[in-house]
């Protein structure tokens, strides 16, 4: 699409990678879900802008929807629920534990998932052993995010939302 009001862009993204000094970006109504990376910002006098369209709802996630079906028991994937009434996915786009040089902090402080049932942020707990309703954690040695609903509720008939970007 050229970006014209009437073949506009799909992403955000390639709305700001055309954008020069004193362009404004409008948006239109959606949720989208992508990194955007501001490589310039026009100068003091002609900033680039990013704006909703007019009684537009506009939202960014840097977030993705797991498909239901893509949630097994964690024994499918080679993992361990350790008791828990628990589910698993194969976490392919959460970083392993980071560390920030200087800070002196816990790397669990440091690791970005996320991880919403329904809207829902659920509480992230450092591994399976302490898992509880509502609760999630990713183990690293085999890359599977862990998740326990309300007993014996299921993720079918949920929308299961997980943080995959780094930044927005």
């Amino acid at each position: 699409n050229s970006g014209s009001e009437s073949q506009p862009l799909l992403t955000i993204m390639g709305g700001v990678k055309r954008a020069t000094a004193g362009d404004t970006i409008t948006i239109h109504s959606g949720t989208y879900r992508e990194a955007i990376l501001l490589s310039r910002s026009g100068d003091p006098q002609r900033p680039i802008t990013l704006q909703a369209a007019t009684d537009e709802d506009v939202l960014i996630k840097g977030s993705d929807i797991v498909p239901t079906a893509s949630w097994k028991r964690p024994e499918e994937y080679g993992g361990s629920s350790q008791g828990k009434d628990a589910w698993a996915w194969p976490s392919p786009y959460i970083p392993g534990r980071t560390s920030v040089e200087g800070t002196g902090g816990d790397v669990f402080t440091f690791r970005r998932e996320q991880v919403f049932v329904d809207g829902q942020l659920l509480k992230h707990v450092p591994t399976v052993s302490v898992l509880v309703t509502n609760s999630f954690t990713r183990e690293d040695s085999t890359g599977l995010l862990y998740l326990c609903l309300s007993s014996g509720d299921q993720p079918a008939g949920h929308t299961i939302e997980v943080s995959t970007r780094e930044s927005l």
